[in-house]
């Protein structure tokens, strides 16, 4: 079976920005050939554009599966979504009040490996409905490597189950608050 992982923000159009931390994926596409990786979003500023360059010579180098859509909108991103196996949300943890992609990644049955951004930790218990990554990134693989490893045994329909039942509660003072102290808006 092969597995597709799902980068952050396909959802709706979105765009490629420092913050959703999208570098890092590319050091460690090679450790998952038997999966697809799925980028989208335009580019945004000067860090797009370089992601984007550094992303054409990571697939010109690789021989994991590498799929990039420019001009995505809403409906091709919700069969993209839909037809994924694994949702990655690592943006860092005080840029985000709530964030929905993550949302319609678990509504999706998908499995979320995600940093406690935004509303994510009223949501999600590590293991059960989801997987946490540190905000330092620095148990990324672990975490994607355990999400691969339900996508191959019996466990995968649990977490659909745990994934899709998950209500999604967000704690509307705390996020008003994070917008207002933040400044998000």
């Amino acid at each position: 079976m092969k597995l597709t992982l799902i980068i952050p923000y396909l959802h709706a159009p979105k765009r490629l920005t420092e913050y959703k931390r999208l570098d890092h994926f590319l050091k460690l596409i090679d450790f998952f050939p038997e999966a697809t990786f799925i980028f989208a979003g335009g580019p945004i500023r000067e860090w797009g554009d370089k992601f984007l360059k550094s992303l054409i010579n990571t697939i010109k180098n690789s021989e994991t599966s590498i799929v990039y859509v420019l001009n995505h909108n809403r409906e091709k991103a919700r069969y993209m979504v839909a037809g994924s196996d694994v949702g990655v949300n690592i943006p860092v943890s005080t840029s985000e009040a709530s964030g929905t992609s993550w949302m319609k990644t678990i509504v999706n049955g998908n499995i979320l490996v995600s940093t406690p951004s935004g509303s994510v930790p009223e949501v999600i218990t590590d293991g059960k409905n989801g997987l946490i990554v540190r905000d330092d990134l620095s148990n990324l693989r672990e975490k994607l490597e355990e999400a691969v490893s339900f996508t191959r045994n019996g466990e995968y329909a649990e977490w659909i189950r745990n994934s899709i039942s998950s209500s999604c509660f967000v704690l509307a003072p705390r996020m008003f608050d994070d917008y207002i102290s933040k400044l998000y808006c």
